[in-house]
């Protein structure tokens, strides 16, 4: 099979977007290998020694196993080729190259798909029978209600003022706060491929995810990182359309999510050149435009930014259920931070906030009637272009 139709034939399901992912909990199962009680890491090296030790026991069952300083794709046995790239390559495939990940819609950033831009200001995705005004399904009310809870009222937050406003009227349209919600939401999802690619190529440490975020604070660095990030077509398209009243609900910037990653940057230590030329590789924030960045760099000071590390960078508190307390929470935020050290721990946390955005999505779908194979959220992005057309 040509390597261009192999294995990006296939579209990934829901649980195969975080599969394999240090972050997940859907991991491959190695032939003969029995999971120990502990949860453990399974790297290519121990992945290597396993299979040497297996091969020695079946070859000479007497003899000990001796080490030898070699990988098996450059020895004899033919056969663990095939199982290698069978339990590594398609990790590779699924969350660095954009062929693949472009594939499952909920990466990619709303607002740069001119099929979903015309809708989060209100207008028609698909043709409903029903009035505009229509009441929500139960269960996607549910999940809107459940998302406003978290929030403190009492809060004067701008970003969120004009959904808590709509939310506190006695029959609140909650479509509109739906599709704020789900915009926030699907950008998040964008951040987390990027974040999980970041963490791939060894530019943000995953341990910085263990100390909370103060959602409400910011710090110059932070700050000077997202204002880089904003050089990016998706952000600043993005504050351009809120500020004309184009996005549902948004008539001011919000950046929660890209002030999260800048913070999981800052919190590392910075490598700048190599990191946005990762990101502008991914292509997931849009296409860097040169002129906004050499404006930002002649503006704002980015040499005094810290090369090592800041592991405490804006670093909150949360409550003992793990969750943001209300009045430091921002509606529909659900990107994780403060999450255990243990792996398995870890990951299931991970899990749990991955999982509010589904829910989240599945109310959106259930709402506009979308399909589940609409190409809006999957299929091949230049398909979902022309039906859009």
């Amino acid at each position: 099979m040509p390597f261009d139709q192999s294995p990006f034939t296939q579209t990934s399901s829901t649980s195969g977007r975080y599969r394999n992912s240090r972050f997940s909990l859907a991991q491959v199962e190695i032939p003969g290998y029995t999971p120990r009680a502990t949860h453990e890491t399974w790297t290519m090296q121990r992945h290597e020694d396993f299979l040497r030790e297996k091969h020695t026991r079946v070859l000479s069952p007497g003899a000990s196993v001796v080490v030898e300083p070699e990988f098996y794709h450059t020895s004899r046995f033919d056969s663990t080729l095939n199982l290698e790239k069978q339990v590594f390559r398609y990790m590779v495939d699924l969350n660095m190259d954009p062929r693949s990940t472009s594939r499952h819609r909920r990466i990619e950033w709303p607002t740069l798909n001119p099929t979903i831009l015309p809708h989060l200001a209100g207008g028609p995705l698909t043709q409903r029978p029903a009035s505009a005004l229509a009441p929500i399904p139960e269960a996607a009310a549910a999940v809107v209600q459940k998302e406003i809870l978290k929030c403190d009222f009492k809060q004067v937050i701008i970003a969120d003022l004009n959904i808590y406003d709509e939310a506190s009227i006695r029959i609140p349209h909650l479509e509109s706060i739906l599709r704020n919600l789900w915009w926030r939401g699907r950008r998040q999802s964008a951040i987390w491929v990027l974040f999980q690619i970041l963490v791939a190529r060894g530019f943000i440490d995953p341990a910085c995810l263990q100390r909370p975020v103060d959602l409400l604070r910011r710090t110059p660095s932070t700050s000077l990182v997202t204002g880089l990030l904003g050089c990016f077509s998706g952000v600043h398209t993005d504050v351009s359309l809120a500020f004309d009243d184009k996005i549902s609900l948004q008539s001011v910037e919000w950046a929660a999510d890209v002030q999260w990653l800048a913070t999981m940057i800052v919190r590392t230590g910075m490598e700048l050149d190599n990191l946005f030329d990762t990101i502008a590789a991914t292509k997931i924030l849009g296409q860097c435009d040169e002129e906004i960045l050499a404006l930002y760099r002649l503006m704002y000071p980015i040499a005094e930014l810290p090369a090592e590390g800041r592991e405490n960078e804006r670093e909150g508190t949360l409550l003992p259920s793990g969750e943001v307390p209300p009045s430091r929470n921002l509606f529909a935020f659900w990107l994780p931070h403060g999450v255990s050290a243990n792996d398995e721990a870890r990951n299931t946390q991970i899990s749990s906030c991955l999982a509010r955005f589904d829910a989240i999505e599945k109310a959106y779908r259930q709402t506009e009637e979308i399909p589940e194979n609409d190409p809006v959220f999957t299929g091949d992005p230049e398909e979902g272009n022309r039906t859009g057309a």
